[in-house]
């Protein structure tokens, strides 16, 4: 059993000698995203995904307010599925979507929407992540409430990148997404 344990830690070990940083479910270990906005330099490139949600989301969020104070600049896509603005069960999770997405734009953020059907897969996993580019110099990726990674491989870091980059040249801005609901739901 200790052989095996020091075998583990030897890997997670190699892991972090190689640029991969992994919570690996526990929460204790999970990325701080408040911790990780207020070491943002120049730029924060981010998915949000309509249902997701974050610990210590307020202090994340002055964090970040701080920052694009400071001249960082923080571009956010938010993705929703087509169904959700018109459906009447989902319409108080929308609202508060709006609202969040409102006070991100107040705040300096360049925020655009983007349906979760119109999404382009340019990653390894091929599915829609949550994820930032962090300064150009690394990925920080979420999955659930507890899994988290940070990446910093060249190939990583191209692919989120451009996985980010043609989602947000199509990705809708609010004024675009309030037309886009008007026109829809009139005819």
């Amino acid at each position: 059993y200790k052989h095996k344990r020091i075998l583990e830690y030897m890997e997670e070990i190699r892991k972090l000698e190689s640029g991969q940083v992994s919570s690996d479910g526990l929460l204790q270990n999970a990325v701080d995203l408040s911790d990780l906005m207020r070491k943002v330099k120049k730029q924060y490139l981010a998915i949000r995904l309509h249902d997701e949600t974050y610990r210590n989301e307020t202090s994340y969020k002055i964090a970040e307010q701080e920052r694009i104070s400071e001249g960082v600049k923080v571009k956010r896509i938010i993705t929703l599925p087509q169904s959700m603005p018109n459906d009447p069960v989902q319409q108080p999770a929308f609202d508060e979507l709006l609202n969040k997405a409102k006070a991100l734009i107040k705040m300096g953020s360049e925020t655009r929407f983007l349906f979760v059907e119109q999404w382009v897969a340019s990653t390894k996993s091929r599915q829609l992540e949550c994820f930032a580019v962090v300064d150009g110099e690394y990925v920080y990726r979420k999955r659930g409430d507890t899994h988290s990674q940070l990446l910093t491989g060249n190939d990583d870091l191209a692919s989120y990148r451009r996985a980010f980059e043609v989602n947000w040249d199509q990705a809708m801005t609010l004024e675009e997404l309030n037309h886009v609901l008007t026109t829809s739901s009139v005819g």
